[in-house]
């Protein structure tokens, strides 16, 4: 097995028990999750799953992009809690099948949010840089450096480097991807 498909069944298993009920968290997630300790606004959300990477991490495809967010942002309750829409998608599938299928930029999330801005920004710059008008949402990958959602970060994120070479530096490295872009100053730091 190779870092990317490790990283995919970690996650497939760890969202996957959060999805089925689920609360208690791997050794890895516990360390992680003590590597931020946001207040306020910036406090962890833990009434919604982990969103650690979306888009192509696994199989045999190369995104056309590769994008290093530090957290996922602010929780949707009513596509990421326990009810939600996604949920229940990530529990008839996976959660890395769900990943890869450009779900904020679907119907489900913009019937009600309205178009990405965010996602739908990324693409059309990576269409940009390509000079390729075939790029899609699904061809993208994004990457957290906190897996936990929080409206904002408030305090400074430093995981174990172990974690980030296991799960955001290994299977980075296996990607044969030309561009690789780091968003927020913390990345200067941990890279």
């Amino acid at each position: 097995m190779n870092f990317r498909e490790e990283a995919v069944a970690f996650w497939d298993e760890e969202v996957g028990r959060w999805v089925r009920g689920g609360r208690d968290l791997s050794p890895e997630l516990h360390r992680w999750m003590s590597a931020y300790k946001g207040r306020g606004e910036g406090a962890v959300e833990l009434s919604v799953f982990p969103e650690p990477y979306i888009g192509p991490l696994a199989g045999s495809s190369t995104p056309a992009l590769v994008m290093l967010g530090l957290n996922p942002g602010s929780a949707a309750r009513e596509f990421q809690g326990q009810n939600g829409i996604f949920t229940r998608q990530i529990a008839a599938t996976s959660y890395g099948q769900w990943a890869a299928s450009a779900p904020y930029t679907g119907p489900a999330w913009e019937s009600v949010k309205g178009p990405n801005k965010y996602h739908r920004n990324r693409q059309s710059f990576a269409r940009r840089l390509h000079e390729n008008d075939a790029v899609q949402a699904n061809d993208l990958l994004y990457i957290e450096l906190y897996p936990f959602h929080s409206k904002r970060v408030s305090a400074d994120i430093s995981p174990d480097p172990d974690l980030l070479h296991q799960f955001v530096f290994g299977p980075i490295g296996e990607l044969d991807v030309a561009h690789v872009f780091a968003f927020g100053k913390p990345w200067m730091r941990v890279a």
